[in-house]
């Protein structure tokens, strides 16, 4: 929402020109309203003008004793006058304090902090009081401040000296006895609603990268639908992103980063009399089976499948999508949304590349494109064009490294070391191994998993061990890997989680070449049972797994896909 103008002396004169421009508009509500009663109440997820519409029925708030209760430091709530009736024993709520209620709706909300805050109905589609109370019964209320506007700006508003804690009972009563729909907003005093507010003011979201926010002192606009869901008795407090999409592509969209919980929603329309809600995907819509998930017959203006404070967003070549963030329950801070993903499936009939020497022509494209799409790599950057992956490159131990950290979603050493039992000291970050000092590129996820246990290095008599980051990683040096990062599973955990095997006990060798002696036999016999890696058929039958042949960066790719099983835990 805008600042709100200066505020207005509340004791003004009650001017009988708007009396009578407020007759005339409730002569013609009491026409629109002779259509009959539906009965029902509002759904509350519709805008603000159709829920209006639907309820001719007294609202659910009516009475004081069935006050909305809402809370939150700042934001909107929505509501309606029309069927509101005034009750036996019900005070005046005009500042003049003789002016009978008429069509009255009751909120409840307390005081998070002891502070200046502004309450109004800006929004409102028809004239407004607005009183605010404290007291426990309908008869012992004490009014602490109230307003009912002018001609010139018909909604009201209070400014309200609030003690934490104190529970405040808020009325809207229709001015005049004209109804309609009504937008109410709490702000803190001397916060400044964030710059993206209202839909028209989004922020344009360039593609994928963070995007940080707050969505202190935002409110509602009259009209937005709700974010959150339905039934919250949280203040909606919502800011706004834009993204267009260039082409048919898949956007993963993640507010785990977030300090403040939030809601995401997503929509099409340019304005909001137009909006529409993206198409909602079921988890049977969606195949997750590929590196890039992919839906079959997708909607004009795409769809979108939620998971959590995840959400896979399919979007349609040339749709502008419209993003809004709303704290869960009321929350307020700051804000961060994550924008992964921005490539196709490569089976797509124009498929949208992550890199210019990765095409469907390669049989790993889709694992590689997993990689692009949940931010685990970025490729090579080049001066024009797309950056290259290389994908037939030898993998070094430092990019399996900071391949597996980035799917841990980047720990920090504390975090690290707690992972490994250890207790944080400032001795912990000084460095393991004597080839990675703190300058090193890869430093901080290479002592993370040295402090994780992940890695020991290569010990030297009388000195720090070596990490060997460049040296190609060699395909039972991944498989150790993937082994520690899942807690080093038994057998009997690894034949649980077997792929079609997991009642036939204790397996033999899958592989030819990897003996129960072998060093790495747990981690290898793993990974073949869970279906991570099918090693290499031979004419007499057998299979081997070529446990010290490096690792290419494309096979990588694959491992890491189907170890993770799930991608959207990635984001």
């Amino acid at each position: 929402m805008q600042p709100h103008a200066p505020r207005r002396h509340p004791s003004r004169p009650h001017c009988s020109r708007r009396r009578t421009t407020a007759a005339l508009l409730s002569i013609m509500a009491v026409l629109v309203l002779v259509a009959g009663s539906t009965g029902a109440a509002a759904d509350p997820s519709l805008p603000l003008g159709e829920r209006a519409a639907q309820d001719r029925s007294s609202p659910p708030n009516d009475a004081f004793a069935s006050a909305r209760t809402v809370v939150g430091a700042s934001g909107s709530v929505t509501g309606s006058t029309v069927g509101a009736t005034a009750e036996a024993g019900e005070p005046s709520h005009h500042p003049d304090g003789t002016t009978p209620p008429s069509a009255s709706i009751w909120y409840r909300w307390t005081a998070p902090t002891t502070g200046g805050f502004t309450i109004d109905t800006t929004g409102s589609d028809s004239p407004t009081i607005l009183a605010v109370y404290t007291g426990e019964r309908l008869g012992e209320l004490a009014q602490v401040t109230a307003d009912a506007g002018s001609d010139l700006a018909p909604q009201s508003r209070v400014a309200l000296d609030a003690i934490a804690g104190t529970t405040y009972h808020l009325a809207v009563d229709g001015a005049d006895g004209v109804t309609g729909a009504v937008l109410l907003t709490v702000r803190p005093d001397g916060v400044t609603p964030p710059p993206n507010d209202d839909l028209d003011d989004a922020d344009v979201l360039d593609g994928v990268g963070l995007a940080f926010g707050s969505n202190v002192g935002a409110s509602a606009q009259a009209g937005e639908p709700r974010h959150d869901a339905p039934d919250s008795e949280g203040l909606s407090a919502s800011i706004w992103y834009e993204l267009t999409s260039p082409a048919d592509v898949l956007y993963l969209l993640s507010t785990a980063d977030s300090p403040t919980p939030l809601a995401l929603s997503a929509h099409v329309g340019n304005s909001l009399d137009d909006l529409t809600p993206v198409t909602p995907l079921t988890e049977e819509d969606v195949d997750l089976t590929s590196g890039v998930p992919r839906v079959d017959d997708l909607p004009i203006d795409g769809a979108i499948f939620r998971q959590g404070n995840r959400s896979y967003l399919f979007a349609t070549s040339g749709t502008r999508y419209r993003l809004a963030l709303d704290g869960i329950d009321g929350a307020t801070g700051d804000t961060v949304l994550r924008v992964l993903g921005g490539v196709s499936d490569c089976a797509a009939a124009t498929p949208v590349y992550a890199f210019a020497d990765v095409t469907v022509a390669n049989p790993f494209c889709n694992d590689i494109h997993f990689l692009a799409a949940f931010g685990i790599t970025t490729g090579i950057p080049q001066p024009e064009g797309l950056p290259l992956f290389k994908p037939g490159d030898p993998l070094s131990r430092q990019a399996m490294v900071a391949f597996l950290w980035r799917i841990e979603k980047q720990p920090t050493l504390q975090r690290c070391a707690a992972n490994g039992g250890l207790s944080w000291s400032p001795r912990l970050a000084e460095p393991l191994f004597a080839d990675v000092p703190t300058d090193h590129p890869f430093f901080a996820p290479i002592q993370c998993f040295g402090l994780w246990g992940i890695t020991t290095g290569t010990l030297q008599p009388g000195g720090a061990p070596l990490f060997k980051p460049t040296d190609p990683l060699s395909r039972q040096a991944l498989a150790a890997f993937l082994w520690r990062v899942t807690d080093q599973p038994t057998f009997d955990e690894c034949s649980a989680r077997a792929v079609g095997e997991s009642d036939r006990g204790a397996p033999a060798p899958l592989f030819a070449d990897v003996n129960p002696t072998h060093p790495f036999y747990v981690p290898i016999q793993c990974l073949g049972l869970w279906g991570v890696s099918t090693g290499f058929a031979q004419a007499d039958g057998s299979t081997l797994f070529l446990p010290a042949s490096p690792l290419s960066r494309q096979a990588m790719a694959a491992f890491l896909f189907r170890a993770v099983g799930d991608p959207g835990q990635l984001i």
